[in-house]
């Protein structure tokens, strides 16, 4: 018994190389009209990436079942066809962003989300997050824009479907320090025309470029 016109379905990436032919055998073969034969097999593609024309190995072949079993000889026991790979489709969610301390710009420090890539599988992203304005404000919108897949030794098996998103994330006020002196009065009360804000270069305290503030009361 002779097999011929391998053939495999193509597939979508799913992380492994399996191979089959929608339930069918992946070849024909030249029984007589009429008989009976089932087969074993195994096929392969050459590795799981995406591509088109991908190699597949058919190998292990056996005839396993069927009434006319026992009255055939095989002579195949492998053979080699070629399919595609096409790319599975990525979806990203649970957009969220770093609180941060007011800086006098809508930058985000910190941007993250989670996307559905097969468990073990190395993706990079590139991406831009901005807060929808700098002013202080608890749950402001911070805008996911321009992303995409840039590296990961996976990146090439999939489509990304998600390019944007929006989660919330909080400005905080930003401290400032004071200083300054005044004459013994025996109380604990300090004018305010008697303070000056000051820069203590302590990190995320101080005032930002060119603003300024008004110290009033007492």
């Amino acid at each position: 018994l002779t097999l011929s016109s391998f053939e495999v379905v193509d597939k979508v990436y799913d992380g492994g190389v399996d191979a089959d032919n929608g339930g069918d055998n992946p070849f024909s073969d030249d029984r007589l009209l009429g008989d009976e034969l089932s087969f074993d097999w195994t096929a392969e593609f050459s590795d799981k990436n995406v591509a088109a024309g991908k190699t597949v190995s058919v190998t292990g072949i056996s005839i396993s079942g069927g009434a006319d079993q026992n009255n055939y000889d095989l002579v195949t026991t492998s053979g080699t066809t070629t399919a595609e790979i096409t790319a599975l489709d990525l979806a990203l969610s649970n957009f969220s962003a770093e609180d941060k301390i007011y800086d006098g710009t809508t930058d985000v420090p910190v941007g993250t989300f989670d996307d559905d890539r097969l468990a073990g599988d190395e993706l990079e992203f590139d991406f831009t997050a901005a807060f929808a304005a700098d002013d202080v404000k608890d749950s402001e919108t911070v805008t996911f824009s321009g992303i995409s897949i840039s590296g990961g030794a996976d990146q090439g098996n999939y489509n990304l479907l998600t390019t944007s998103g929006t989660g919330t994330a909080n400005i905080i006020e930003r401290p400032v320090h004071l200083d300054g002196t005044r004459v013994y009065d025996a109380t604990r009360l300090i004018e305010a025309a008697d303070l000056a804000i000051i820069d203590r270069e302590v990190a995320d305290t101080g005032l930002i470029g060119e603003e300024t503030l008004v110290v009033g009361g007492a």
